[in-house]
């Protein structure tokens, strides 16, 4: 099984960003996570971010002119989406991901991963590819499902089936939104 076929095909991230550009102020992601990230950026003060599983860009926004945003993904149809939309001196976006971040290391102060790391196969090597991009006592946060809401996560789907403790399937992002093949 591909993992760019499952994770990263171009209609999966046509969804992924027609349902990450639409407003949903009751939904988790506005009232919560974004809230979160926001106020840790301003509670850390980076000079530089490295957004791991950036997907479109969205987080990017959360970023002042004056720090450093790299936005890291491995679909081509999401960096490219990037670039279109949050097009500015302070941001760039690159073809990556979580086991191979393209950066040299010790390059940055601070990581951010969102959503990414309950997709991944092997947690180890990410977390060994994140602190070789960060500076000593650099920062990093990590928003991921919590594997103990592996049975609870089965409902959000319209249909999926099991592949080594992984659902692939046709997930479920109410309002008639889903992203299909998708993995949790």
């Amino acid at each position: 099984m591909d993992k760019h076929q499952i994770l990263y095909n171009q209609k999966l991230a046509k969804e992924w960003i027609d349902w990450v550009e639409s407003k949903n102020p009751k939904g988790s992601r506005e009232k919560e996570i974004y809230s979160l990230i926001k106020t840790w950026i301003k509670t850390i003060k980076p000079k530089k971010v490295v957004d791991i599983g950036c997907g479109q860009g969205i987080c990017s926004t959360f970023i002042s002119k004056y720090i450093t945003y790299v936005g890291v993904d491995q679909s081509e149809t999401l960096i490219e989406r990037a670039r279109k939309l949050y097009k500015s001196p302070n941001r760039k976006f690159i073809l990556g991901d979580a086991y191979n971040i393209p950066l040299e290391n010790n390059s940055t102060d601070t990581a951010i991963s969102i959503w990414v790391w309950s997709h991944l196969k092997d947690l180890k090597k990410s977390a060994k590819e994140i602190h070789r991009i960060l500076k000593p006592g650099g920062h990093f946060l990590i928003i991921t499902a919590n594997p103990d809401t592996y049975e609870v996560r089965k409902t959000f789907y319209k249909s999926f089936k099991e592949y080594k403790n992984y659902l692939i399937g046709i997930f479920d992002l109410g309002e008639g939104k889903v992203l299909t093949n998708t993995t949790l």
